[in-house]
């Protein structure tokens, strides 16, 4: 029986399968990167023109909503980062391969920039910009809980951007049965703006998270040691920019049983091995979580050299 699969770039090609409850999911990643301001600054986003019951309106919503729940602030829609968007979106449903990189083919069939960068700017988008893009063919939100299942995409949904635009579209699929969906999330910080900095660190999941993934695997780069590792859904821990976060102790514990769970791996800038973490982020990432199952996490540490305690719980789907 074929997993549905989905492919998202991130600077080097990602594979990772994700279960959530019963639904598996295999995802490919890549991805791109600002002045400062707390995320408690930024304002409710305006008027939407997402169409009711569309993948894009589905996407925003969850990634506002888990963003602003956690304190890393809203995102407001981009008119020019949407264009950007759909235009890869369109670029992937006529390519009919699996994205690796964000690149596009010059001269090929819809190609409106070689970068995500590029695009953006053709848009009319003036900053810095990164993207997630990908083929998915469950649904859409399920795109973006297996990103935030994997260290290095997560990341990235969870940075200082303050603008997004999402492009969407759906095509009879090329390498599983049925129809699949094609969906590029862009993320932007216009020129002259502040991205969005904690004024202490902060968490994801946080209290009150719900809905996570319980096992995740299989990336390219790999976060962790191990031929064809697995892992539950990580704890993303930030600090300002410029800051040096370390980790003293993190534990996960079952809330029903009070189970340990065996923690694989602290993910730093000193034991990234793909040298992608800044020193102002950290990721645990656990051993596979069991599903529908609440969990207590406690993480000490210091930030630039200040000490911190964070005790939160958050549930899986």
């Amino acid at each position: 029986m074929n997993k549905p699969r989905l492919c998202l770039p991130f600077r080097a090609r990602e594979l990772i399968t994700l279960l959530s409850a019963s639904t598996a999911i295999t995802l490919s990643a890549c991805g791109g990167g600002g002045s400062t301001t707390s995320p408690s600054d930024a304002t409710a986003p305006p008027g939407l023109t997402y169409p009711a019951g569309s993948p894009q309106l589905a996407i925003y919503e969850l990634l506002n909503q888990e963003r602003l729940r956690c304190g890393f602030g809203s995102l407001t829609q981009n008119s020019a980062l949407n264009t950007a968007a759909t235009a890869h979106a369109t670029y992937f449903s006529q390519a009919k391969t699996n994205p690796s990189d964000e690149a596009e083919i010059v001269n090929s069939a819809e190609f409106t920039g070689a970068t995500a960068q590029d695009r953006a700017n053709a848009a009319g988008y003036v900053g810095t910009v990164s993207e997630t893009e990908g083929y998915f063919s469950k649904q859409p939100i399920d795109a973006l809980r297996g990103n935030l299942a994997m260290p290095y995409r997560g990341a990235k949904l969870l940075s200082g951007a303050r603008d997004v635009g999402l492009g969407y579209t759906s095509h009879a699929a090329f390498f599983v049965s049925g129809t699949i969906g094609a969906l590029v999330v862009d993320l932007g910080v216009s020129t002259g703006q502040p991205s969005q900095d904690p004024a202490g660190v902060l968490t994801y999941p946080c209290e009150g998270t719900t809905g996570t993934p319980v096992v995740a695997g299989e990336t390219r780069p790999q976060p962790i040691d191990g031929s064809q590792p697995t892992w539950g859904q990580p704890v993303f821990v930030r600090a300002s920019s410029g800051h040096i976060l370390a980790i003293a102790s993190a534990t996960l514990t079952e809330v029903p049983t009070g189970a340990a769970v065996p923690i694989q791996k602290i993910l730093t800038q000193a034991t990234d091995t793909n040298g992608i973490y800044p020193a102002n982020s950290a990721t645990v990432i656990p051993a596979a979580l069991k599903t529908s199952t609440t969990y207590s996490a406690v993480i000490t540490g210091t930030d630039n050299g200040v000490y911190f305690s964070k005790t939160f719980s958050f549930t899986t789907g």
